[in-house]
């Protein structure tokens, strides 16, 4: 096995991490910026509603990086 492979194959998968750490941060800020209430607060009280839309939202940015990630890896 060639160890800078490996290396490289493992600097892009953190590198993905942290792109999909940013993302789903971003994501978020731009949900609650956009919608009329704070999610925080929402989902603080036990709103199902947003708490559905932000775990979909994620759940959606996840398999995108995941599949990148997957393929990148080879």
């Amino acid at each position: 096995m060639n160890l800078a492979i490996i290396g490289l194959n493992v600097l892009y998968a953190a590198i993905g991490v942290a792109g999909a750490t940013f993302g789903m941060y971003a994501a978020y800020r731009t949900l609650d910026h956009l919608t009329p209430f704070d999610c925080a607060a929402q989902l603080a009280a036990g709103n199902i509603a947003v708490g559905l839309a932000v775990g979909g939202m994620f759940v959606g940015i996840g398999t995108a990086v995941g599949l990148t990630i997957g393929m990148g890896l080879n």
